[in-house]
C-alpha cells in the first residue's frame, strides 16, 4: 500500500472516535496507520476509500468493527490491582449491602472494561474470602468489555505468573491449579462470573442490561475515551447503579466535568464514588438563570471579569464612593432578566475588590447579588475566600461544606477547606482536603504548594519535595483567574518563587 496521507489518518481517527468511542493522541498516529494497513490487508486489500466509507456508514460487517476493537483496546490488568480499593469493598461497601440485604437480596457487581477478567474474578475471590456465609447464588458478577478476543481469554480463565504478581501465595494456591506455565482458576470462582460484550461509549452498540448494580468497577477505561464517549459511558453506568451504590474508577480518573450524581468518598487511602439518593440530588442548586446573551457564554472566572469590565474600569479609578456607584448602577433594575444579566457584573466587582484587598467591601457586594445568583457555587467559593481573608475562618469552612454537600467534586472548595483546617491546627485534615483537590484536578497548582508546605513543616521532606516540585511545574500554566481567587494575594511570580525557594530548602528537586 502506498503512503497514507495525514488527512486519511485523521478521517480514520475520527471514525474510530464515533464508532468505538476511543481517543488517540497525535503521538499515536503511526500506530493507527499500522492498524489501518493491517485491516486493509485482512479484508483482501480492499480499496482504502471503500474501507473507510464502510466503517463510517456502518455498512461493513459487524465482525470488522469487532476485529478493529480487538486491536485498538488496551488489555493490561492483573489480579487484585489497586488492593486498597478491594479493601474498601470488603471492609465498607459489602458490609453496607449486608445491612440492607432484605431490600437487596442479591449482591450485584459489574466490572466494566473487564479485559481478561482478572478484575471480575478478583471480586469473586474477595467475596468468597471475606464473606463465606453469603451463598454463591446471592452474588452476581458481570464482566463487560468491547474487545471480543480478550473476553475469550477471560472465559478460559488461564493466567500467567505476571497476572498473579499481586496475588498472595495463599490465595494463588487456594484458587488456582498450576498447569505448565499457566494457572487455571478454580471452577467455583469461574461460575460466579459471566461475561458480556459491551461498549459503554457508543450509542449504537448493545447497552448494559437494565438492572441495578450495587458495585461498579470501571477502572482505567474513561481515560481512553473521547469526551462524548466518556460522558455517555458515565451516564450508562449511573443509570444501572443502585441508589447509594458505589463506583470505583482508576487512580488517574475522576468524574469531574462528567457527573454531579455522586458523592466523592475517601477511605482506605483511595478515592471512590457513592451515587446520590434522590433526596441528595435535590440538594444541588438550580443553574443560574441568565439572559440569553450571558447564558450562551462559558462563565469562567476570566469570562466573568470580562463581562464586568466596564464596571471594574469605573471601580479602578480612585474613589471612595464605589459602593454608591455600584448601587446606582445595579439597584434600579426591575426586570428579572436584567437583574440576572447584571449578576456577573457584581461578581466581577467583588473579584476586583478582592484583587485590591478590600475584602469587606467585596462581601457587601456579594450580599447584594440577586437571590437566584447567591447559591451559585462560584459565588459561594468567592464568599469563602473573602471570609478567610477577614478572619472568619469557621464561617468560611461552613460555606465550603455547603458547596461540597451539593458537589463533592469542587476542587476549589476542598482547597479552601484545607486552609481552614490548617488554621484549626488540623494538619491531617488539611492534607486530606489538599489531596482530594489534587485528585479531582491534577493540574491545580495551589493544593500541591500547600501540601508541600505542610509536609515540610511536619518534617516529611520526601513528600515536600514531590509536592513543591509539582507546584513549580504547574504554577507557570495555572489559570490566571484561579491565582487571583485562590493565590492568597500573591502574584504568579511570587508563588513560583515561593515554591522554588521551599523546594531548595527541602533538599532540592527529587
Amino acid at each position: 500500500m502506498n503512503l497514507i496521507s495525514q488527512a486519511v489518518l485523521e478521517d480514520f481517527r475520527q471514525i474510530i472516535a464515533v464508532r468505538l468511542g476511543l481517543r488517540f493522541e497525535d503521538s499515536k498516529m503511526d500506530y493507527l496507520e499500522d492498524i489501518l494497513r493491517q485491516r486493509i490487508e485482512a479484508n483482501g486489500k480492499i480499496a482504502l476509500a471503500e474501507y473507510l466509507t464502510g466503517l463510517a456508514k456502518g455498512t461493513n460487517k459487524r465482525e470488522e468493527l469487532r476485529a478493529l476493537c480487538s486491536q485498538l483496546t488496551v488489555g493490561e490488568t492483573y489480579f487484585f490491582r489497586a488492593p486498597e480499593q478491594f479493601r474498601a469493598i470488603a471492609e465498607l461497601v459489602v458490609p453496607q449491602w449486608m445491612r440492607r440485604r432484605k431490600s437487596s437480596p442479591v449482591l450485584r457487581m459489574l466490572s466494566a472494561g473487564c479485559a481478561s477478567g482478572d478484575e471480575a474474578y478478583s471480586l469473586a475471590i474477595a467475596i468468597r474470602e471475606h464473606f463465606p456465609e453469603v451463598p454463591q447464588s446471592d452474588v452476581r458478577i458481570v464482566g463487560a468489555d468491547a474487545n471480543p478476543s480478550i473476553l475469550a481469554t477471560a472465559k478460559r480463565a488461564r493466567y500467567t505468573d505476571w497476572s498473579l504478581r499481586s496475588t498472595s501465595p495463599e490465595i494463588r494456591d487456594k484458587y488456582f491449579r498450576k498447569d505448565g506455565k499457566t494457572h487455571i482458576l478454580d471452577e467455583s470462582i469461574r461460575s460466579m462470573v459471566t461475561f458480556e460484550e459491551r461498549n459503554l461509549a457508543v450509542k449504537d452498540h448493545t447497552h448494559l442490561d437494565f438492572e441495578e448494580y450495587d458495585i461498579i468497577l470501571c477502572r482505567n477505561v474513561i481515560m481512553y475515551l473521547v469526551p462524548e464517549g466518556a460522558q455517555f459511558a458515565v451516564a450508562q453506568l449511573t443509570s444501572v447503579l443502585a441508589p447509594a451504590g458505589f463506583l470505583f474508577l482508576g487512580h488517574a480518573e475522576t468524574l469531574r466535568g462528567l457527573s454531579q450524581d455522586f458523592h466523592l468518598r475517601h477511605t482506605h487511602d483511595t478515592f471512590y464514588y457513592q451515587k446520590c439518593e434522590k433526596h441528595d440530588v435535590e440538594l444541588v442548586p438550580p443553574p443560574l438563570e441568565l439572559a440569553p446573551a450571558i447564558a450562551a457564554m462559558d462563565l469562567s472566572w476570566v469570562d466573568t471579569v470580562r463581562c464586568a469590565s466596564e464596571h471594574v474600569e469605573c471601580l479602578a479609578r480612585d474613589s471612595t464612593d464605589h459602593r454608591t456607584r455600584a448601587q446606582v448602577e445595579l439597584h434600579p433594575v426591575t426586570s428579572p432578566k436584567a437583574a440576572n444579566l447584571l449578576a456577573p457584573a457584581q461578581f466581577g466587582i467583588a473579584l476586583e475588590l478582592l484583587r485590591r484587598e478590600k475584602f469587606r467591601d467585596a462581601l457587601e457586594v456579594l450580599r447584594d447579588l440577586p437571590c437566584k445568583a447567591s447559591p451559585d457555587p462560584d459565588v459561594q467559593l468567592l464568599r469563602a475566600v473573602l471570609l478567610t481573608n477577614v478572619g472568619d475562618v469557621p464561617v468560611a469552612e461552613t460555606v465550603c461544606q455547603q458547596i461540597l454537600s451539593a458537589d463533592d467534586l469542587n476542587a476549589g472548595a476542598h482547597y479552601i477547606t484545607a486552609l481552614c483546617r490548617e488554621h484549626a491546627h488540623d494538619t491531617k485534615g488539611a492534607m486530606v482536603h489538599d489531596r482530594t483537590a489534587v485528585y479531582i484536578d491534577p493540574e491545580f497548582a495551589m493544593p500541591h504548594l500547600h501540601l508541600g508546605l505542610l509536609a515540610k513543616r511536619a518534617g516529611d521532606l520526601k513528600t515536600a519535595r514531590h509536592e513543591l516540585e509539582q507546584a513549580s511545574v504547574l504554577l507557570p500554566r495555572e489559570d490566571a483567574s484561579r491565582i487571583l481567587l485562590l493565590g492568597g494575594g500573591f502574584s504568579r511570580e511570587a508563588l513560583i518563587n515561593l515554591s522554588q525557594a521551599q523546594l531548595n530548602a527541602s533538599g532540592g528537586p527529587s
